[in-house]
């Protein structure tokens, strides 16, 4: 099912890392670069200096349908990692 006209969304995300936990938005964005560069101030603003090793999402959605996720890994040598969201289209 392909999704032609339907709209993207950058949603920050703290997300789920522990079994008593449930996803926190902290932010949505219009674009994927926006949504990265507010990244280090939502983790400033809301996480405590004991957490900063939670990772931190980037979840595209287009419509109802999360389609791309890019995972911020902190540390040392912090970066980004892609993967397919749970709902992407794969071309036949």
């Amino acid at each position: 099912m392909k999704m032609r006209h339907a709209a993207s969304v950058f949603l920050l995300v703290d997300p789920v890392q522990d079994y008593e936990e449930s996803l926190e938005v902290w932010g949505v964005y219009g674009s994927l670069s926006a949504a990265k560069v507010a990244t280090r101030r939502a983790r400033r603003a809301n996480l405590s200096q004991y957490d900063q090793w939670r990772t931190t999402e980037v979840q595209r959605w287009r419509g109802h349908l999360c389609t791309d996720v890019w995972s911020y890994i902190p540390g040392e040598r912090a970066e980004w990692r892609w993967r397919p969201g749970p709902d992407a289209v794969t071309e036949s």
